[in-house]
């Protein structure tokens, strides 16, 4: 049983445990459990402030946890639904608190929730009528990750009033709002299950087994996945979609997800898609929660901050200048030991800035003008390196790329007095 296995595991663990305890019947059940089998652990309870007994429901699960000895953490949270509705609000304030109370230990912990057969059945139908995936319709996992730590659900093959029949000794708070069905899931609880029932009352083993096939299904297709897109992606995380990609959509989600553990949405993954048949690379991008994706003409990019720094002038020789990972110096000599600048520029009129948008340039040393672009791409630095090289400016034109590329008309050839640029 699903139940003894959990709790036998916990006993063993030596992770931190976490309880969500909302007072209610099923934590409550969940609450005695943990206790009865002597494993220590840690009661959250999350004030929410949406019901006039939220202030009771506090008290209730401190004095449960005083009693038996209990570590106990309770928030009075402030929601805010930003237009996703007040169940989805409070959700998420769970979760953040949740993760604010592990994350303290500075160890991996388990989260304990009483979700229950119903809940899960719940949960799948919500997300049948929001047209979700194979993952969403996979509804809860009994064990999963969870944003670095570890979520249990013992009661997950446990019917509500199986929970209730078992729990005739225990004392739990009951939140009136459960019967109102103006909520989705209340309306799928107090509604449209109890008629299920009613025709096949065997209802929740049957789609409880369906679920589990789609779990089954779910895992294949992530591990499949999960393999196209470790073949697609270079030594920088970028992504290369490729014209006979399987399913590009998927092929985005699981790299959003699983190599740049970021949460993935579908207007993400089509404006991401979208990004991959620009035109005009220097204008190849997308900027998602202050970070940015670009689009290098084979590449999907993730760059961590969108923040260049700031442009470097009053620039003097013999001075070293630090720019992102780099170090430059400008320094006149009378014979160069490589390609530098011509001798008589002005070095107050230089200055050091991020990349200008894609022009064609003539190199010294080449007898065709190069677009930028294919010229970075000569360039054998890791991808994020690249990045961040420093662009030497004369006034407004672009005169060199650190020391790798300078403008022709502004070359002094090895052996000649010039500036010579040092860049490490």
């Amino acid at each position: 049983m699903l139940l003894t296995d959990c709790l036998t595991k916990l006993k063993k663990s030596n992770r931190p445990i976490f309880l969500g305890y909302s007072g209610g019947v099923d934590s409550e059940f969940l609450f005695d459990c943990l206790i009865k089998h002597g494993i220590t652990f840690t009661a959250i309870h999350i004030h929410h402030g949406l019901q006039v007994q939220a202030d009771h429901w506090q008290q209730h699960c401190r004095t449960q946890c005083s009693a038996n000895n209990i570590a106990f953490i309770t928030s009075n949270v402030k929601l805010n639904p930003n237009g996703k509705g007040i169940e989805d609000a409070a959700r998420q304030a769970r979760i953040e608190f949740f993760i604010q109370c592990m994350n303290q230990t500075n160890q991996t912990c388990t989260l304990i929730l009483a979700h229950h057969q119903d809940d899960q059945l719940e949960t799948f139908f919500l997300r049948l009528m929001r047209g979700a995936s194979l993952q969403g319709l996979s509804a809860m996992q009994d064990e999963a990750e969870f944003y670095g730590h570890k979520v249990a659900r013992p009661l997950l093959e446990m019917s509500k009033q199986s929970i209730i029949e078992q729990s005739a000794h225990l004392n739990w708070v009951e939140d009136p709002t459960n019967q109102e069905s103006k909520y989705d899931r209340n309306f799928l609880r107090n509604q449209v299950l109890p008629l299920l029932k009613q025709r096949w009352p065997h209802a929740n083993e049957s789609i409880e087994a369906s679920i589990k096939h789609i779990q089954s299904a779910n895992a294949f297709e992530t591990a499949y996945f999960i393999n196209q897109v470790q073949h697609l992606t270079d030594n920088s995380k970028g992504l290369r979609l490729s014209k006979d990609c399987e399913n590009p959509a998927k092929t985005l989600y699981f790299w959003l997800t699983q190599t740049l553990n970021l949460q993935a949405n579908q207007k993400l993954i089509n404006e991401l898609l979208n990004l991959t048949q620009a035109k005009q690379l220097h204008l190849a991008k997308v900027i998602y929660q202050s970070k940015q994706f670009i689009f290098d003409g084979e590449y999907l990019r993730f760059i961590e901050s969108t923040q260049p720094p700031s442009t470097i002038s009053n620039i003097q020789f013999n001075y070293p200048i630090t720019w992102n990972e780099f170090t430059i110096e400008f320094k006149l000599n009378e014979q160069l030991q490589q390609t530098g600048l011509k001798a008589n520029l002005d070095i107050h009129q230089f200055r050091i800035d991020s990349r200008p948008t894609n022009q064609k340039l003539s190199i010294f040393g080449r007898h065709q003008r190069r677009d930028l672009k294919r010229l970075l791409q000569e360039i054998d630095l890791p991808w994020t390196t690249k990045q961040n090289l420093p662009y030497i400016f004369y006034g407004q034109e672009l005169i060199a790329i650190g020391h790798f590329f300078i403008v022709n008309e502004y070359a002094s050839e090895k052996g000649s007095a010039g500036i010579e640029i040092i860049c490490n």
